[in-house]
């Protein structure tokens, strides 16, 4: 996904699902936040990465992305408890950002 694609979706998301939509310095990442943590959608090689950023949101939804993915995370962000997962499917993105809503309901 390009970075402009990646940037209409984010920004289409956040209003579909009364999100804010966090910019970064790198024009490539870009965050979605409600009460607690937040979910970050990045660019790399044509794909995207979710990366969950907080502690409580990450042990939240950690099981939630393995089953999502069929896979354990593709590595930590930051190497301070924020996993992320790979993908090239826009559904992905969409259903992780769905369960996002949900976890910050609980």
């Amino acid at each position: 996904m390009t970075k402009k694609a990646l940037r209409a979706l984010a920004e289409a998301l956040a209003q579909e699902f009364g999100l804010t939509l966090v910019d970064t310095p790198s024009p490539h990442r870009m965050g979605l936040r409600d009460h607690t943590g937040t979910l970050w959608l990045s660019c790399r090689k044509g794909q995207t990465d979710i990366a969950l950023g907080g502690k409580p949101l990450a042990q939240a939804m950690t099981p939630y992305m393995t089953r999502l993915t069929g896979r354990p995370a593709d590595g930590d962000k930051s190497g301070n408890g924020r996993p992320y997962w790979r993908v090239s499917d826009v559904g992905f993105i969409r259903a992780a950002v769905c369960q996002y809503t949900e976890t910050q309901r609980i």
